[in-house]
């Protein structure tokens, strides 16, 4: 499994792109930069997106991408139900953009729409696909993707914490988690900080006996330095490697 990361960041600027996860070129989770991060060519290839939630950065780039494939067949969008109708109701809905559901005058149609079901595993392109509830301030969920070779990872999606809850169901080679903010931020949003971060990779590993390589993804660019140094501090105390994200990262499983 090839993991590229095609946006890390919470925000969007020249240097920055807003979350999205592509694996082996077809599927990708997020697509907050599907559509800005790779060239039509890539485009073409993907075949399905995970949504995790419905916060504009982290779907902005499903209507661009959708107008880019329509002349290449039906894409496949994969969900929970609130996550499909508030896109469905508010950004494809026939006025914003086009619904893609159906066939427009240059193509398509080029997206289907599939619910998925919390903690029942599915089919996707041969990747078996776990949705897990994670807390948030909408209906969100993580996703566990296993290619059909047996590597896998787990994203946990935007999270305000209570992992506790989901790690039982998961078990990835590699970790992807979410911390926005520097512990000064704490509290402030619905977001992981580094002490958040080591809270939950402590449950992981009291649950599971060890830890599996951790990532670090989704951080506000100007307060970067600051995350990255508290990360390496939670890093030292639990004597892992937390490795950071970045834009157009490869990870080989």
């Amino acid at each position: 499994m090839q993991v590229r990361i095609l946006g890390a960041h919470a925000n969007q600027s020249r240097e920055t792109r807003p979350i999205s996860i592509l694996i082996d070129d077809v599927l990708c989770i997020d697509a907050g930069s599907i559509s800005t991060a790779l060239t039509f060519d890539e485009q073409h290839r993907v075949r399905a997106i995970l949504l995790t939630h419905q916060h504009f950065d982290h779907i902005q780039g499903v209507p661009l991408f959708a107008i880019t494939t329509a002349a290449s067949g039906v894409t496949g969008v994969y969900s929970i139900e609130p996550v499909l109708d508030a896109l469905r109701s508010h950004l494809v809905n026939g006025v914003i953009y086009p619904t893609f559901t159906e066939r427009l005058s240059f193509g398509g149609p080029s997206l289907e729409f599939h619910t998925l079901d919390p903690f029942t595993e599915t089919d996707v392109l041969g990747y078996r696909v776990l949705a897990v509830p994670v807390r948030h301030g909408v209906p969100a969920v993580g996703y566990q993707v296993t290619s059909p070779a047996g590597a896998s990872l787990f994203y946990t999606g935007d999270t305000l914490g209570g992992l506790a809850d989901a790690w039982p169901h998961v078990a990835p080679d590699l970790l992807v988690i979410e911390v926005t903010f520097p512990n000064s931020w704490r509290g402030s949003a619905k977001h992981l900080a580094p002490a958040d971060l080591e809270q939950e990779l402590l449950a992981y590993r009291q649950i599971k006996g060890s830890l599996p390589d951790v990532l670090v993804i989704h951080m506000v660019p100007w307060l970067e330095d600051e995350i990255r140094r508290e990360v390496d501090e939670v890093a030292r105390r639990l004597g892992i490697e937390i490795g950071v994200a970045f834009e157009d990262m490869v990870i080989d499983l």
